[in-house]
């Protein structure tokens, strides 16, 4: 009697480690696939106001991607899981970024300018990567004080203000915005090749070559989003 009461308590602790396996392998499953982004909502909203401006721009990043559209085929023609790397990515505000729009001539009549950079990640940096936005940069903001770069190659004090853009569209607006988190997205999976804030215009390149396939899908969830705050 005694050894079959403890084969019956052998036999009922392994099915409740089992269990507990179980539970705990559904648990991660989960934590995996539906904790990851509420984790991103969460960091977004820690960061206060500026958190929010992210969280808006992401959430129309995501309804692009989502749409059967020229853009979200062009980024899954890079990696098809495009959308869910994008919702796993998370975000990093760099308070002291560059302010300042550089302006230099060539010496010949030619000027150039060159905006504060507005954002940056890693090629090919894959899911859980981080986008890192500057606090200064068309993200945020719509102008830069403009310091000239003198002869001897040394920026002098500001001269002014100018207008910060990402290609046609003014910083500091859902456009821009949206634009940004593309040209990220799009290094991440090596949609586009790797950029610099340099004078190369390589970036400016790069987000032109976003525009070419997601330039209507922009201004028309642009024009949602705007409608929408009208509406509150």
């Amino acid at each position: 009697m005694r050894l079959a009461s403890l084969a019956r308590a052998a036999c009922a602790i392994a099915v409740v480690g089992v269990f507990v396996i179980g539970a705990s392998s559904s648990g991660a499953f989960e934590e995996n696939t539906f904790g990851q982004e509420d984790r991103v909502l969460f960091e977004l909203a820690k960061m206060g106001k500026r958190g929010t401006t992210i969280a808006r721009a992401r959430e129309s990043v995501l309804t692009v991607l989502q749409d059967e559209g020229g853009c979200s085929e062009w980024f899954q023609e890079a990696n098809p899981d495009a959308i869910e790397i994008f919702r796993s990515l998370h975000y990093e505000i760099v308070e002291h970024g560059n302010p300042n729009t550089v302006h230099q001539h060539d010496g010949y009549g030619a000027e150039f300018w060159k905006n504060p950079w507005a954002a940056m990640s890693f090629e090919l940096s894959g899911r859980s990567s981080t986008i890192r936005l500057n606090a200064n940069g068309a993200f945020f903001k719509g102008i830069s004080p403009v310091v000239d770069l003198g002869p001897p190659r040394w920026l002098q004090a500001p001269t002014g203000h100018r207008a910060l853009r990402v290609a046609s569209f003014t910083g500091d607006t859902a456009q821009a915005q949206i634009t940004i988190l593309l040209h990220e997205l799009a290094h991440v999976i090596g949609r586009i090749p790797e950029d610099t804030d340099s004078w190369d215009g390589r970036s400016g390149e790069n987000t032109n070559a976003v525009l070419r396939h997601c330039r209507q899908e922009i201004r028309a969830i642009s024009k949602e989003r705007d409608k929408s705050r009208e509406s509150d």
